[in-house]
């Protein structure tokens, strides 16, 4: 990988992972139902090892290797975070450190100067060594559509008014068709992230 595909790579992985935490962010703080603890597991068991691994720069494994070395070194991360936390969170004036709130805001800000490191430091933030997994912006916009189901539904809920539900399902159409019609805007390896997004956004009006 030559140098300007590197660190194309590394401010793809930079941005993502402070998406990733927004979203963390938001769900934990408004306290939303079934998306906190689904996002919240899925972040803090996958995100901390990837990390992990890339700081020991450890890029020659293929995707079912580094999902496994991610979750383990994940798990063992969560632990010996939160074993420190609880013996010197008093030191910091913290009298419940296991407690979600100094537990998410410690591990958040581990994760965080992690990926500033790997952003620094590593040669290489791919997921795999499979170049053709590249980072599409586009994609984004529908990691974006469950916080706007979730938005939506409890907007109805609150003030009984299914506008931004419907905003959302216009929202769907729209990227959906721009998606299959244009290759650049949404290469074909992200379909099934693009299905899983729509299918967790439509979940989350029944809520």
């Amino acid at each position: 990988m030559d140098q300007t595909s590197s660190r194309k790579a590394k401010l793809n992985f930079l941005t993502v992972l402070a998406f990733l935490q927004s979203v963390i962010y938001f769900t934990m703080f408004f306290n939303i139902p079934t998306a906190r603890q689904v996002i919240g597991f899925i972040y803090f068991t996958f995100v901390p090892g990837f990390i992990i691994l890339k700081l020991l720069k450890l890029n020659e494994f293929n995707w079912v290797e580094t999902l496994l070395f991610s979750v383990g070194l994940s798990i063992a991360f969560l632990m010996v975070v939160g074993l420190l936390i609880n013996e010197i969170g008093f030191l910091f004036g913290i009298s419940k450190p296991l407690s979600l709130m100094p537990l998410v805001m410690t591990f958040s800000s581990f994760i965080l100067i992690g990926g500033l490191l790997v952003y620094l430091k590593s040669e290489n933030a791919n997921v795999c060594n499979i170049h053709s997994l590249e980072f599409s912006p586009f994609a984004l916009l529908f990691a974006c559509l469950p916080i706007l189901s979730i938005v939506g539904a409890m907007w109805v809920n609150v003030h009984g008014n299914n506008v931004m539900l419907l905003f959302m399902i216009i929202a769907i159409s729209l990227l959906f068709t721009m998606g299959i019609l244009s290759e650049k805007l949404l290469p074909s390896n992200f379909y099934p992230f693009a299905l899983l997004m729509i299918a967790i956004a439509v979940l989350f009006t029944l809520q």
